[in-house]
């Protein structure tokens, strides 16, 4: 089982763009890297998708080719095929995480989701978020919240799972 993107950091980005990865998501990047070797680069892909997506997605190589997969599943010629393609192969770029755990992000990626100084690193299990944390907090910081409370006094959020195989 490969192991998962877990937690959340803030992390500081310098006028040149470079951000660290956090040290729990450069271990996943490195074990989900077939090519990687102890004192090598791992690679790191992060998908920006179509403007006005307000984050960028962090896949390591086994995650977006797991994305990959999915995607050739999907029906040739279909618009959801067309669409996953434009976004988890044309919109796509590949990073080399440097010895001190950082990749540079361009002014153009920084740029479109507005991050200035600091980036909010979001664990997604199989993937992650890069997001400005003022536009975190603006659309997304209450959503778990306001789901869980709109479920009820005493809801468990296990019974997602079960309803997700069909047991609840």
């Amino acid at each position: 089982m490969a192991r998962k993107f877990v937690g959340r950091f803030e992390q500081k980005v310098d006028g040149k763009g470079r951000v660290s990865i956090p040290a729990s998501f450069r271990r996943v990047i490195e074990t989900s890297d077939p090519a990687w070797t102890a004192g090598a680069r791992p690679t790191l892909n992060i998908a920006y998708g179509e403007e006005g997506r307000p984050y960028l997605e962090g896949y390591s190589v086994e995650g977006l080719s797991e994305m990959h997969d999915q995607i050739d599943d999907l029906t040739p010629g279909s618009v959801e095929r067309e669409v996953m393609e434009d976004l988890y192969y044309s919109c796509v770029q590949e990073f080399s995480v440097d010895d001190d755990g950082r990749i540079v992000l361009s002014k153009d990626l920084r740029d479109m989701i507005g991050i200035d100084g600091e980036a909010l690193f979001l664990a997604k299990g199989n993937r992650f978020e890069i997001w400005s944390p003022a536009a975190h907090k603006e659309m997304r910081a209450n959503r778990t919240r306001d789901f869980l409370a709109s479920q009820g006094e005493g809801f468990n959020p296990h019974a997602l799972l079960a309803a997700a195989k069909g047991q609840g």
